[in-house]
């Protein structure tokens, strides 16, 4: 029967596939964008938007159904009309996962395009005996220029000297729309040996993602 369903309707299926695809395609490529030299944060803002009506969708399906049933009196044009929604809302999930595995993929990125910094900063205190006040101390002698992320939405690196019984970090705040904010933190080894308590934080390379809560 769903078989027989479906081949009535074919044109307006591939229609609302062509257009959830178009529409929460969108969600990747500014997740790509924002992890990538071309991109930008402001990219992201729309994605508040599509997530929403994904959102709402998940929510009032029940809803919307009984309201569909209820207006067409027939449960095969009911069906037809909330096979549109369970295609966008399918297609939207599957979007929001590929955007995040993208982003995933950006930050492992970023974290080997980090070595040459991280690289200099251990020489700088090797040679002399301590963290540098900031970067920019960095250039020239172990750096010809301070390094941004490589990360158009995300750019610059924060350095921070005796953080968290630490002798520095590295710290890139990632903003999340509209107002949180997420930050990839780098520890170096700490004299003493101990290591910092990871708990809780996702890993890229020697990178770790503090999420807000």
């Amino acid at each position: 029967m769903f078989n027989e369903f479906i081949k009535r309707s074919p044109r307006p299926c591939l229609f609302s596939l062509a257009l959830a695809a178009g529409i929460n395609g969108y969600v990747v490529l500014a997740m790509h964008g924002a992890v990538s030299s071309w991109g930008s944060f402001s990219l992201l803002y729309p994605i508040l938007l599509i997530i929403g009506v994904l959102v709402f969708y998940l929510l009032t399906f029940p809803v919307v159904f009984l309201l569909m049933l209820s207006i067409s009196g027939s449960r095969a044009q009911c069906a037809r009309r909330c096979l549109h929604i369970v295609i966008y809302l399918g297609v939207g999930i599957a979007c929001v996962r590929l955007g995040n595995y993208v982003q995933d993929r950006g930050f492992h990125r970023f974290a080997e395009r980090s070595t040459p910094l991280i690289t200099a900063l251990q020489r700088y205190q090797a040679v002399h005996g301590q963290s540098p006040p900031s970067l920019t101390t960095l250039v020239p002698d172990f750096l010809t220029q301070v390094p941004t992320t490589g990360m158009g939405g995300y750019p610059d690196y924060e350095y921070q000297s005796a953080c968290w019984d630490n002798p520095w970090c590295l710290i890139v705040v990632v903003p999340v729309p509209p107002f949180g904010r997420d930050r990839l933190l780098y520890f170096p080894p700490r004299p003493d040996g101990r290591s910092v308590n990871y708990e809780g934080l996702r890993r890229f390379g020697a990178w770790f993602l503090e999420m807000q809560d």
